[in-house]
């Protein structure tokens, strides 16, 4: 098999839930590399696959000593690939596995400098890994040690997780606190990472261990953790201090890397200077075997760019190639390089009420003059865009509101001059922020396109455009507005119209019908479904034919329609507050609801969050079609609805002009 006519793929060297790892020549330029294809991401929603790529693209940028160098991104039959260097060494877990009292301080301290000085460098260059723990560190047999899997661990997060077992394939052991708290990863959450790694290099585990996930995630989230000095004697109290300082509970609360990387240093220096004066004073001794940290059986082994302790591709070497046998032929083997163990529970719902405790609320955002109708996430759930819809009485424009997720900050306010906000949308690659809205309720309407980078309006589309949906690859912007013509009862005609994304330049018109307030895109891009006023249901048009090829809903009137992301199922809420759920392939109904005014699916797709008519939100499964949770809380009506990209936060939008953040259950 040749990869991108490029890499041909020589022999498999490991395999886990997420995918498989190859030795394979680049044919190009005749050098052997390593090769990680991910199997279990075929499938994943368009938009999010072009964010995944673009931080992998970032990623393959970093040129440090310490960190894995990444050739190549590329993706073959739906499935992405990572080209990377071929590496001769040992990953940390498997030396770890040979040392369970923990390896010897000061070669931890010398690595941990290393370690902590690579990945400054990438957050300097603003690339958070997501996923530090001892199976992603290699030690080369040349000297030094290297960072892997850069940019992959994000990908990891867009599967499924779970294994045969049902249990989720996590690191949840090397996870910051915050992240159990649905805030988006960042430096620091790397910061806390290492020191769990550090911690657990010393002692021989991680700072919080168990059997099952939940109390580990629990004691991350409340507990301190033993003093490593009370675990191991002779680590240096200053050493002590250092990393119960990186596993601070408050993010702010953690060292700088710069700061890690000097008083390891020092650390280090201080160690060898004791260790010179000792040799002097006992002359004629040596170091023991486990005075240098290398066993018997770790001096032997070379793994094949990273291997794991139950990777039996860690003993592989680039010479020796043939794939070894699992000791546990029940279960599958870990994919080298710790890809197998990177998925970082993407949408929290598999620990369910075992771990959050009943009240799930994050937060609450106040400040909107309000109701809060409409809220998006941007595509790396870093920041919230809501809206609020004034009463016709009391028309003051509100503008749409930008919010930092992790600080839970207000941080701009887009005057778009509209009162009544009609919906908002961030293209895929987070640029840009479509807004829609109009001076009345009864007014034309103005779609408004912003650069959030600087909060600048770059462009205000024309024809009185009522909606708009970024195609899912980000290239085409649809809508739906006036064509200036009149129907045979009088009505304004409206059309569907496309504009090319990067020009602003209007590419064609199609679809001709009545009023339609809102359209969406399926996750594939190959269908748009609409919805509008006068009873026309939800018609599903071809977006490579533009021809209407089904009406869902009959003759119904609906305020709301989107697709699951895995696009299987169309959701619309109709007037009177009835949502129906239909199968895209037969186009058949599947499933109803009632009280529904807003509605989001979970990234999964499993979880469908509805609002309306109470304050709660109901969390209804998709599988079983019961409401298997409610949130509540708030003290007036629940409107509106979303989930972050990942899964960690739902965001509802309510009567009371507030935003609520929940953990999903």
């Amino acid at each position: 098999m040749v990869l991108a006519e490029r890499y041909q793929m020589a022999r498999r060297l490991g395999e886990g839930g997420m995918g498989e790892v190859w030795l394979a020549e680049d044919l190009r330029l005749r050098r052997r590399v390593a090769v990680k294809i991910v199997l279990s991401y075929l499938g994943a929603e368009p938009m999010r696959a072009i964010r995944l790529r673009r931080e992998a693209e970032s990623a393959a940028h970093l040129q440090h000593p310490g960190i894995t160098v990444v050739h190549d991104v590329g993706e073959h039959e739906g499935h992405p690939f990572f080209v990377m260097e071929l590496l001769d060494g040992i990953d940390l877990a498997t030396l770890l596995a040979g040392s369970p009292g923990g390896l010897p301080v000061d070669r931890v301290m010398a690595l941990g400098a290393e370690i902590a000085g690579a990945l400054a460098y990438a957050h300097r260059k603003g690339v958070v890994h997501r996923d530090i723990k001892p199976a992603n560190l290699m030690e080369l047999a040349e000297g030094g040690v290297k960072i892997c899997d850069f940019g992959i661990s994000r990908y990891a997060e867009a599967t499924k997780g779970p294994t045969s077992s049902g249990q989720p394939i996590g690191t949840y052991t090397y996870m910051a606190p915050e992240l159990f708290k649905g805030e988006p990863a960042d430096e620091r959450s790397d910061v806390y990472s290492f020191g769990c790694t550090l911690y657990a290099l010393l002692t021989g585990r991680p700072p919080f261990t168990a059997s099952t996930p939940a109390p580990v995630i629990n004691r991350h989230l409340n507990d301190a953790p033993v003093g490593l000095s009370e675990a191991r004697a002779e680590i240096p109290v200053e050493l002590d201090e250092l990393v119960l300082r990186l596993l601070a509970k408050n993010p702010a609360e953690r060292p700088t890397l710069d700061e890690v990387v000097h008083r390891l240093r020092t650390l280090t220096r201080a160690a060898t200077a004791q260790s010179s004066a000792d040799s002097r004073s006992k002359p004629g001794t040596s170091p023991s075997a486990g005075s240098t940290g290398r066993t018997a059986s770790g001096a032997e082994i070379r793994a094949v760019h990273g291997g794991t302790a139950s990777d039996p591709a860690s003993s592989q070497t680039a010479q020796h190639r043939e794939p070894l046998k699992s000791p546990h032929p029940n279960r599958r083997t870990v994919l080298a390089g710790g890809l197998a163990t990177l998925a970082v529970i993407p949408a929290g719902l598999w620990v369910r009420s075992a771990i959050w405790p009943p009240d799930v609320s994050i937060a609450r955002l106040t400040g909107h003059a309000h109701p809060v109708t409409c809220l998006a996430f941007s595509p790396d759930g870093r920041m919230l865009a809501s809206a609020a819809r004034p009463a016709v009485s009391d028309a003051r424009a509100d503008g749409v509101w930008l919010w930092d997720v992790a600080s839970r900050k207000k941080i701009a306010i887009l005057d778009t001059g509209s009162p009544y906000i009609a919906s908002a949308a961030f293209s895929p690659d987070g640029r840009t922020l479509a807004t829609v809205g109009s001076e009345t309720f009864d007014a034309s309407y103005s779609t408004q396109l912003w650069d959030v980078g600087s909060r600048k309006k770059t462009a205000t589309l024309g024809d009185d455009v009522h909606a708009v949906a970024f195609s899912p690859d980000g290239k085409i912007l649809a809508g739906y507005g006036r064509t200036g013509e009149t129907g045979p009862e009088g009505w304004p005609r409206y059309a569907i119209m496309l504009w090319d994304a990067a020009s602003r330049k209007k590419i064609t018109t199609w679809g001709a019908g009545v009023s339609v307030d809102e359209l969406a895109y399926s996750p594939n891009g190959r269908l748009l479904a609409v919805r509008g006023t006068g009873g026309v249901g939800i018609p599903l048009w071809d977006v490579v034919s533009r021809q209407k090829i089904a009406v869902l809903g009959g003759t119904g009137e609906y305020h709301q329609v989107t697709f699951s992301p895995d696009g299987k199922i169309l959701a619309a809420a109709a007037e009177g507050g009835q949502a129906v759920l239909w199968d895209v392939a037969s186009r058949k109904e599947i499933a109803s609801l009632s009280k529904v005014l807003g509605m989001a699916f979970s990234p999964d797709s499993r979880t469908l969050a509805v609002c309306g008519w109470s304050a709660d939100v109901r969390l209804w499964d998709v599988a079983s079609r019961d409401t298997r949770a409610s949130l509540t809380g708030r003290s007036d009506g629940a409107l509106s609805v979303a989930f972050s990209p990942g899964g960690e936060i739902l965001a509802s939008g309510g009567d009371d002009h507030t935003i609520r953040l929940w953990r999903p259950l």
